[in-house]
């Protein structure tokens, strides 16, 4: 399909909007599967790093408490 100017390119016959809103919102839709489930995993990181803290200090305190 050939356009006469960038004008009609956009415009599509008079789709436009509803062409360049499903392209929009299917790069929304990519984004969305790209960054939330990588923020989704960096908080589980921290989160088992907390724990590992955590349970590490435990140790150490009962270890100490032992040697008393």
């Amino acid at each position: 399909m050939q356009f006469d100017s960038f004008a009609a390119f956009v415009d599509m016959g008079g789709y436009g909007v509803y062409i360049w809103a499903v392209y929009g919102l299917s790069l929304v839709v990519m984004i969305a599967n790209i960054v939330l489930p990588r923020r989704a995993m960096k908080h589980i990181q921290l989160e088992q790093q907390a724990l590992m803290v955590r349970d590490n200090l435990a140790a150490t305190k009962l270890d100490s408490d032992e040697k008393k």
